[in-house]
């Protein structure tokens, strides 16, 4: 009995530290889906567009000032270097000296403490890991610097109800447009296509086949001459009730004769006699 319930904590052990270690599986620099519920992290929402950081100058305990803008880059001058071109982050350490934190494109998702994590830069540089800290009610998104872990590696944690999964779902990749239109767009061009083909197989059958000259060649050219009228009946048609029910409000109720046909109002109605 004691060896299968040693063996039972093993598996549960076991099973928890997979849980936990499990890693979003990154579909942009800032946004995952996350395995157990297969629901995605987006910070998109978070990040500045006009080329400044969301976060500009966080201070850290050892002295050190740390910005950052979630998913897109941005170009700053925070202590008169030229370091931060074009990067998701950027440091002035307590020395005054300027470094790049990392680019967009190096970002990869990884775990922190059980939580989801952002890190950024290369090997053998400056870098940061942004520890995701999920909070339903933070509507506005706080950062915290923890400063420098010894490595030029800087720690920091980022709270949001963006963090949570799920939570935010505007569209999460720079440069790549909502996918909401193509349906409609994909519709478009079937039509267009469609009536080309038509068109032009019966221009040439009419041509070659029937010997069809000059006009003649369009495909059913009594439709398409009578196609201007025929739009002209329907939206008459279509504005028809509209017209009476503004009258009737007004008061102006129309008369019509046995042969449906308006009467003035100054005029008796005409009846139809037969011949």
């Amino acid at each position: 009995m004691g060896a299968v319930m040693i063996t039972l904590c093993v598996l549960l052990s076991l099973t928890a530290s997979t849980v936990v270690g499990q890693v979003c599986t990154k579909k942009s620099s800032c946004s995952c889906t996350t395995a157990d519920s297969n629901k995605v992290i987006n910070l998109s929402s978070l990040g500045k567009k006009d080329g400044t950081p969301r976060f500009t100058n966080v201070a850290g305990s050892d002295g050190s000032q740390v910005s950052y803008n979630p998913c897109y880059s941005f170009t700053g001058t925070f202590n008169g270097g030229l370091a931060c071109e074009k990067v998701a982050g950027c440091v002035v350490t307590s020395f005054g000296d300027e470094f790049s934190l990392g680019t967009q494109d190096s970002a990869t998702f990884t775990t922190d403490s059980g939580s989801t994590a952002i890190r950024y830069g290369y090997s053998g540089e400056h870098g940061m890991l942004v520890r995701l800290v999920c909070n339903p009610d933070a509507h506005e998104p706080t950062l915290t610097n923890g400063g420098d872990n010894g490595n030029n590696q800087y720690y920091l944690t980022l709270t949001s109800r963006c963090c949570c999964a799920g939570m935010c779902k505007t569209p999460e990749k720079e440069g790549v447009s909502d996918h909401v239109g193509i349906p409609g767009l994909i519709l478009l061009l079937l039509l267009i296509f469609g009536f080309a083909t038509y068109f032009i197989a019966g221009v040439l059958y009419n041509k070659y086949r029937r010997g069809a000259t000059g006009l003649e060649v369009i495909p059913n050219l009594a439709f398409w001459q009578d196609f201007p009228n025929l739009v002209k009946e329907g939206a008459l048609f279509t504005i028809e009730p509209c017209r009476k029910g503004y009258k009737k409000l007004k008061g102006e109720d129309e008369q019509y004769d046995d042969n449906s046909r308006i009467v003035q109002p100054d005029q008796p109605p005409a009846y139809n006699y037969g011949t």
